[in-house]
């Protein structure tokens, strides 16, 4: 047959179709045989399908009420076991306390009648609702689910309980994690992750890292439990054995409890730790009160100090933006501050038994220290830098050189110390109250103590830093202080110990060593420091007592830096024996208390420690048993163991009183008489026992009067416990007293006598034998004019007071002539 091309078209198409046709009945055949396999599949592995349901639904109650419900789209059951196969399968648990029913949910689930337990064949879902609020802008019940995934749950019909051990994802509202293992305790409605949890969430700082070994999630109370927790942000990072937290219905925190071994930590440096702790939550997530109790410990790590302490409790509240405002401290406070500086770094201690800091935020939101109170045997400390140290382990050649007390070591303490603060940390302002004392070790090695009931300190605290553009900025940086005033009141007790190595080096070159430590110590209702100045002020009745005098005034002043002192207002002095002159006017040194005191009384009285001289103006009086000087300045010079006395003009003179004694007797007794000088100036040398006078001196005794330029009284010498009597006069305190031993008068001499008068260059009087030798030049020989006698003269004249008798020596006969004045 020929083919054409028609012919071949149409073969073509019919070939085509039978080819469809065949296509056809070969899937209708393969699927009529695997409906045939999967009827006849069971039998042949002896397992017979008992009963198939469409829409399956299984309940159980306790008798009152429904407690769970299963629903399956489709439930196939098998003969052998009774084991049934659950597709779509949703558990529904009903909370006993009303609400939305928490749910397992999943595709396959295999179901054992004759157990009662329900097993999940792949993914599991599990919806648990937290407990709805009643507050308004309470979030909706989905916001509030949280869903968990896993593989191979089981869930007990008789326990009510569903368990995996397989790995769990889940989501709550903060975030997502997983744990491996899990159980539902659906009577109890309580969740519990067995192992490995962790919790990825979103903070208001950032993201989150929470893990831990346990986690228990109590549905009725809304509350999260948690074991060997650790909680991690770029921010912070915190840990505790057990951490409880009770949730609010919009699943925010609303209360914290931690226990064993809690330990915060915040990447700027701060750090605290406690065995047990108790926070307070607003729902805006920042806390309120928080509550440490046990061994806290506490550290704060700044660009230029660090901060330290403990306690045995403390409570820290915060403001509404989670700020910190307040923390009250408990039970052994102690706090330890390191302040670097390029200077002066400073050492910081406190200690109390209750301390409570106030707070503000800065710009940056960071918590400035604004004020601070502690009670309790409070304590603070400032310790020498290690620079002022080695100066003050120095050798006492190196202390020398140090001026002032400056950069001290200082102890303050009190029942009660308040501090204030300036921006930037700052130490503002210290108040103590109640059996106040302060302490310091000065840079030259002097240790001053003070003591009173209350005590006020200000600083001078650097000026906060600034932006360029004038914006305030924060600082974390502790400035260094220095203490511009400080004010001390009631009942003030101040005390300065100069070591004996300083002592001594003080005294290098002087004739008077000290190997015990010098003592001074002040009294006072109020004392005033100036740090400018470094004057200390005190008034309120001060008194002053060291080892060299005794001082009481109406006002005080002292430079800590030199020691010097003023003091002014009815001065009232007593030098101590081996004091400031100690042997002035022939007292002798103080040995056993039986040496002769000095006193000084006067309108005004300055005290220069490096030179050590005294210096007492306005109606100055001293006296030293009988000896008495009275003069508008006194001047006691200890280095060069002498006195200097001025008056201002005629009528404001230098007025002496002196003991004398005669070597004779009378009446059977001891007579002694007083010796009065009267000068302009006088300057007295305790070395030569030389009291000298110049400048119109009068000296009156006995009913004479000697007039000159200048006089020199000189004085026996005293030795307590001599043999020697005669060197010697008792005053009424039964002291040692020295007596007047000569007096030369010199320049333009007249003695005066009732009856007769005398003239001459010098004058000689002893006081042993009471005579009197007057001597003069060739040109002006002495002379002496007698009412009665007349006038005698000669090289030397002289009278003997106790014979009355007046004998010449030499003159133009160069021969000696006996008078005998008539009595």
């Amino acid at each position: 047959m020929r083919w054409t091309v028609e012919k071949l078209r149409i073969s073509l198409v019919v070939l085509g179709i039978a080819l469809i046709f065949l296509i056809v009945a070969a899937f209708l055949y393969a699927r009529w045989q695997v409906r045939h396999i999967a009827r006849d599949l069971p039998a042949k592995l002896g397992i017979q399908i008992q009963q198939s349901t469409e829409g399956f639904t299984y309940s159980k109650s306790d008798g009152v009420r429904t407690v769970f419900v299963v629903h399956a789209a489709k439930a196939l059951q098998y003969r052998k076991g009774g084991l049934a196969v659950l597709h779509d399968v949703r558990i529904q648990f009903f909370n006993p306390q009303g609400g939305p029913a928490d749910t397992i949910a999943g595709s396959q689930f295999e179901y054992d009648p004759h157990n009662e337990i329900v097993r999940s064949v792949d993914e599991a879902h599990i919806d648990l609702h937290t407990p709805a609020g009643n507050t308004p802008g309470t979030p909706t019940q989905q916001d509030r689910t949280i869903h968990l995934v896993t593989h191979g749950l089981i869930f007990n019909e008789k326990t009510r309980m569903a368990t995996t051990d397989g790995l769990i994802e889940f989501r709550v509202p903060q975030g997502n994690g997983q744990a491996v293992g899990a159980t539902f305790d659906s009577k109890q409605n309580r969740l519990l992750l067995k192992s490995n949890v962790e919790l990825h969430a979103q903070t208001q700082k950032g993201p989150a890292v929470i893990h831990a070994t346990q986690a228990t999630y109590d549905q009725h109370i809304n509350q999260v439990t948690m074991e060997n927790a650790t909680y991690a942000t770029s921010a912070a990072r915190g840990s505790a054995h057990k951490i409880t937290v009770v949730l609010r219905s919009d699943s925010s925190v609303e209360n914290l409890d931690a226990q064993q071994d809690v330990r915060y930590q915040t990447a700027s440096g701060e750090s605290i730790s406690a065995n047990s702790m108790t926070a307070t939550i607003n729902n805006h997530n920042h806390p309120q009160v928080a509550n440490f109790q046990g061994n806290v410990q506490f550290q704060v790590q700044q660009k230029q100090a660090s901060t330290h302490g403990s306690a045995a409790a403390g409570q820290f509240f915060f403001n509404q933006q989670g700020h910190l405002r307040q923390a009250i401290m408990d039970q052994d406070v102690r706090f330890q501050q390191n302040v670097a500086s390029s200077t002066s770094p400073e050492v910081r201690d406190l200690k109390a038994e209750h301390l409570v800091m106030n707070f503000v935020t800065d710009l940056a939101g960071r918590a400035e220290l604004k004020s601070a109170t502690a009670t309790g045997d409070a304590s603070f400390h400032q310790a020498a830098s290690p620079r002022q140290q080695a100066v003050l382990n120095s050798t006492p050649k190196n202390k020398q050189n140090v001026k002032g007390d400056t950069a001290q070591d200082t102890t303050i303490r009190a029942q009660q110390l308040m501090a204030q603060f300036a921006p930037g940390n700052q130490l503002l302002q210290i108040d103590g109250k109640g059996n106040t004392q302060l302490r310091s070790v000065a840079m030259n090695g002097d240790i001053n103590t003070s003591s009173g009931d209350t005590l006020q300190i200000l600083f001078d605290a650097a000026p906060p830093k600034t932006h360029p553009q004038g914006t305030l900025m924060a600082t974390t940086t502790l400035n260094t202080t220095a203490i511009r005033s400080a004010v001390q009141q009631g009942h003030v007790v101040l005390q300065q110990v100069t070591p004996p190595a300083t002592l001594d080096t003080r005294r290098q070159g002087k004739t008077h060593q000290n190997t015990g430590s010098d003592i001074s110590i002040v009294t006072a209702d109020r004392a005033e420091y100036q740090g400018a100045t470094q004057l200390l002020t005190l008034t309120g009745g001060p008194r002053f007592k060291d080892s060299e005098l005794e001082m009481a005034a109406q006002q005080m002043r002292v430079h800590r830096a030199t020691g010097d002192m003023t003091a002014t207002g009815a001065v009232q002095t007593t030098i101590l024996g081996t004091g400031y002159a100690g042997s002035i006017l022939g007292g002798g040194e103080r040995q056993h208390d039986s040496g002769q005191l000095a006193h000084i009384v006067a309108d005004r009285a300055k005290i220069d420690r490096n030179t050590r001289q005294a210096t007492f103006e306005g109606d100055a009086r001293l006296w030293q048993g009988q000896n008495v000087i009275e003069a508008p300045v006194i001047e006691i010079l200890q280095q060069q163991q002498s006195l200097l006395a001025d008056g201002n003009n005629a009528s404001s003179m230098v007025h002496c009183t002196f003991l004398a004694s005669p070597s004779g007797k009378t009446e059977g007794k001891r007579s002694s008489y007083p010796v009065y000088v009267t000068s302009e100036h006088l300057l007295y040398s305790d070395a030569e026992r030389k009291a000298h006078f110049s400048g119109h001196v009068d000296i009156v005794s006995q009913g004479s009067q000697l007039q000159s330029d200048m006089a020199d009284v000189y004085l026996q010498p005293s030795t307590p416990g001599s043999p020697d009597a005669k060197s010697l006069q008792r005053t009424r305190d039964n002291s040692p007293q020295s007596a007047v031993e000569r007096i030369v008068a010199q320049g333009n001499v007249r003695m005066v006598q009732p009856g007769r008068r005398g003239t001459g260059a010098q004058i000689v009087y002893t006081a042993s034998d009471g005579r009197f030798v007057l001597t003069g030049s060739e040109q002006a020989p002495p002379r002496i004019v007698d009412a009665e006698r007349g006038s005698v003269t000669g090289h030397a004249l002289i009278f003997e007071s106790q014979q009355n008798t007046i004998l010449v020596q030499g003159g133009n006969s160069a021969t000696t002539t006996e008078t005998r004045v008539k009595k």
